[in-house]
């Protein structure tokens, strides 16, 4: 187990890759523009917890195109009072079954989207696959495009006491998509000032 505290992570590469067996916590950690991905787990046997933490402006590289947090292979991650903002594409990329991401007290704002990449997403969350996503007292606000998509049969999320705000049109302008069998299951939920569908809803 490693113990991470009052840290400040930034430069030209990815700021935290964690794709091994292990049981580590970022506390009081800020990662700042970094490239590529802010924060990479990738195995079935990592779990990290983030505390009072940052993840902030991460720009694209060669191989990625400025992800905050990319979650998959089955981790599981847990995020307390932390804020995720202004990071290009997507705030989150959660994906395949027995993946599990937990959050309270987080904010998810202002997702950029990377100007001339018509396939650039502004999200604020994409989860897929067989993900399971758990939210609770969470804020997303300004994203580009979507704050929130669910897709594929096993793909659950399911969020308490949620706040939506000002969603904005690049392309589609839709706040919570839900599509291809997914399930969402929303519980004291506000979405407003929005500039595209609160819902959308697509696929059996």
């Amino acid at each position: 187990e490693i113990i991470v505290t009052d840290l400040t992570i930034s430069g030209p590469r990815m700021g935290v890759e964690l794709g091994q067996a292990g049981n580590h916590l970022l506390r009081a950690v800020a990662i700042r523009q970094t490239h590529g991905i802010a924060v990479s787990v990738s195995s079935a046997q990592a779990r990290l917890g983030l505390e009072d933490c940052v993840v902030e402006d991460t720009q694209p590289s060669d191989t990625d195109k400025g992800l905050g947090l990319s979650i998959v292979a089955g981790a599981q991650v847990h995020l307390v009072r932390t804020g995720v903002t202004r990071n290009q594409d997507l705030g989150f990329f959660v994906a395949q079954s027995g993946t599990t991401l937990t959050m309270e007290d987080v904010a998810i704002t202002h997702t950029q989207i990377i100007e001339g990449d018509d396939l650039a997403a502004g999200w604020g969350m994409s989860v897929l696959d067989g993900a399971t996503v758990r939210l609770s007292r969470v804020v997303l606000d300004s994203n580009p495009e979507t704050a929130i998509a669910a897709s594929d049969e096993g793909t659950v999320i399911l969020a308490e006491d949620l706040v939506i705000t000002n969603t904005l049109v690049a392309h589609y302008g839709r706040t919570v998509s839900v599509s291809f069998g997914a399930h969402v299951d929303l519980t004291r939920v506000l979405i407003e000032g929005n500039h595209g569908s609160g819902l959308h809803l697509w696929g059996e």
